[in-house]
């Protein structure tokens, strides 16, 4: 007759029920998260891809549109390269017009500003800008009778012109650079020669 021997060489190495029951639940857990995110990515990918395919109907709508409007041009791609190429030169074109703007000088409110404190009876004779100088030169006729109160240091038209906030921005300073005595349409007067060095950027252009 057999001998039955009943020795388990594990039993020190098999885990409990109880634990064999919480891995059991882990294992179902992670089962069931990495098959709903795998769910949560395929429905996503799955959305791009009707959008990819609405969009590209939308385009070929629009590509054949195109081609019937502007059979000139096989595809939008390259209408879409001869419009940045004419955008770029009209960008070239701006960009030195702006440059001819910022270094013209407006010539009207600068005469305006000079014009502004002189007296009546006084008369500006002649007006010149010099360029490449960046200069301005004027020459002002005052009245005999106006020339001998400015004398005394009554209305100083100098004064006015330097303290005026147009004129600051427009020029560094004007400074009387001569006078003489003439015959003018009501007797003699004095001519007063003045000149003023236009502040940076604005003595090239023109009016």
């Amino acid at each position: 007759m057999a001998t039955l021997f009943k020795i388990n060489l594990i039993r020190g190495l098999a885990p409990s029920p109880e634990r064999r029951r919480r891995l059991y639940s882990l294992m179902i857990a992670y089962f069931l998260a990495t098959g709903g995110a795998t769910v949560a990515v395929l429905g996503h990918h799955a959305r791009l891809a009707v959008r990819l395919w609405s969009a590209n109907r939308v385009v070929d709508a629009q590509e054949r549109w195109f081609r019937r409007q502007y059979p000139a041009f096989g595809r939008l791609s390259e209408f879409a390269d001869d419009l940045r190429m004419g955008l770029s030169v009209c960008r070239d074109q701006l960009t030195a017009v702006q440059q001819v703007i910022r270094r013209r000088t407006d010539l009207s409110p600068l005469m305006a500003a000079l014009l502004e404190p002189m007296s009546p009876g006084m008369r500006l004779l002649s007006f010149s800008m010099d360029r490449e100088k960046k200069t301005i030169n004027f020459e002002v006729a005052f009245p005999t009778w106006l020339f001998e109160r400015r004398s005394r240091g009554e209305g100083d038209i100098l004064a006015a012109w330097n303290g005026n906030p147009l004129l600051k921005t427009r020029l560094r300073s004007i400074a009387l650079t001569g006078t003489h005595r003439a015959r003018g349409p009501t007797g003699f007067e004095y001519v007063l020669t003045f000149s003023g060095l236009l502040s940076e950027g604005r003595g090239e252009g023109g009016p």
